[in-house]
């Protein structure tokens, strides 16, 4: 059942990008929006999630996370588990999160992960990738707003983390074996290209309310609201017009992610409850809105 649903959405996926181009082809009212989003995703999102993306398949299939995983299990043996799943994470956090989803929904299948630890992996680690946060976010800040970026981001995330992954054991005993693929290599520029397209159908599909946000007289308010259907976007411009609130704001965003990132993640991880996810995620934002309200009215930006 999981298998027919998986294969369903990666249709949709097709069929809705093919249906977005079409629309933005033929409408002029969302060219303006359009322009900016192919803007942003060839020249800001694809140089710096491509690379990587292309590199983590290429490490998982050619065995390299097998040898790593093994170099670190023979330092720790009694947590062989714990190890696979943390080179998971940050295989996922370095390239982004529908390689994340790729990734937990491929070890659910094998057996690796329970569908509850694969959630509680995605509601904890929802968030922009290491090459978004450092090569596009962080030189535009000051060293006080790098640290707190970073804080806010990964610090309550990391906590939760901690205290949840300690009930999930292992669910086999040694099944993680030597990848045997052929052609991986053309797999994996396969496997990007793919990727690549579901993110800018989603980016593309989730900029439509754009059209009825912008007519707000605040850029602060309408690109806020965006942010919450699409961050990329929003983000970028509150980096290029900085200020104390357009910081806060941005660390919102940043904290929820995106109704964008969740269909990614709906799309590449079937097995998994969405819902669940996000009542997590929203959790989590609340906790960030209320350390961020507090710096904000100290004025610790």
């Amino acid at each position: 059942m999981v298998k027919m649903v998986k294969a369903m959405r990666k249709y949709l996926s097709y069929f809705f990008l093919l249906c977005l181009l079409l629309v933005i082809y033929f409408s002029r009212a969302f060219s303006f929006i359009s322009q900016e989003v192919l803007h942003n995703f060839l020249f800001t999102v694809l140089p710096s999630l491509a690379p990587s993306m292309l590199f983590d398949y290429l490490f998982l299939h050619s065995g390299g996370l097998y040898y790593l995983y093994q170099f670190f299990k023979k330092k720790r043996r009694k947590n062989a588990h714990a190890i696979y799943r943390n080179l998971i994470i940050l295989l996922g956090l370095f390239s982004g999160t529908p390689t994340l989803a790729s990734y937990v929904e491929e070890s659910i299948q094998k057996g690796f992960f329970s569908k509850q630890e694969g959630e509680m992996i995605l509601s904890c680690y929802l968030l922009p990738s290491f090459p978004f946060i450092f090569s596009i976010l962080l030189p535009h800040f000051s060293l006080k707003m790098k640290i707190i970026l970073l804080v806010i981001l990964y610090v309550p995330n990391t906590l939760s983390y901690f205290l949840q992954a300690k009930k999930f054991k292992e669910e086999k005993e040694e099944v993680f074996s030597l990848p045997q693929e052929e052609n991986y290599v053309s797999k994996a520029i396969f496997s990007t290209a793919n990727t690549c397209l579901l993110l800018l159908g989603s980016m593309l599909l989730f900029s439509f309310p754009f059209l009825l946000l912008k007519k707000i007289p605040s850029p602060l308010l309408s690109y806020g609201l965006y942010g919450f259907f699409e961050f990329t976007n929003s983000t970028l411009y509150f980096v290029n017009h900085l200020s104390q609130l357009s910081f806060a704001i941005l660390l919102i965003i940043l904290s929820f992610s995106s109704l964008s990132v969740y269909t990614q993640v709906y799309l590449l991880a079937p097995s998994l409850r969405i819902g669940k996810i996000l009542k997590k995620r929203l959790l989590f934002t609340g906790v960030n809105v209320f350390l961020i309200l507090i710096l904000f009215f100290l004025q610790v930006f």
